[in-house]
């Protein structure tokens, strides 16, 4: 079971480039404001990392604002994930890129297809999150359930 954002231990990631989900990981689908033990978590993630912003909602100003209160990078104009056109928006300066995130289905995939370390988190949802948002989320858990699974079986 994942743990939630704000529990994330910072101290375990440094050095790092970290493409950080917005939507379900930081906040629920849409919402504008950060959770103060979030916006510390994230303050934190980035004194020691690269930290840039990505939500597949085109919602400038919120991240704008998200990354003035936590010193991390909003990517603004950023394709949808999981295209791998993404990666070529950060910089390449060697350091190991993370990818943090709620949904394998995205942030999980674009992971994989850049060759980035995956931390799937806690999802944040409210129940004002559109039906279309539920349906996706449960999807998502079935895939994650599969793909855990198949990775069982292979390990015996």
């Amino acid at each position: 079971m994942p743990f939630a954002f704000e529990d994330l231990d910072a101290r375990s990631l440094r050095e790092c480039r970290i493409l950080l989900d917005v939507d379900g990981t930081l906040v629920a689908d849409g919402a504008s404001a950060l959770a103060d033990d979030v916006r510390l978590r994230l303050i934190a993630l980035a004194r020691t990392n690269a930290v840039f912003l990505h939500s597949n909602k085109q919602l400038d100003a919120r991240l704008h604002a998200f990354a003035r209160a936590t010193g991390a990078t909003p990517l603004i104009g950023a394709p949808r994930k999981p295209s791998r056109r993404i990666a070529t928006l950060l910089p390449d300066d060697g350091r190991p890129l993370v990818v943090i995130g709620d949904k394998w289905m995205t942030d999980g995939w674009f992971a994989r297809r850049v060759g980035a370390r995956f931390i799937r988190v806690q999802r944040k949802t409210s129940t004002r999150d559109p039906l279309i948002v539920w349906c996706l989320y449960a999807l998502d858990d079935v895939f994650a359930v599969c793909r855990d699974a198949i990775a069982s079986a292979r390990r015996h």
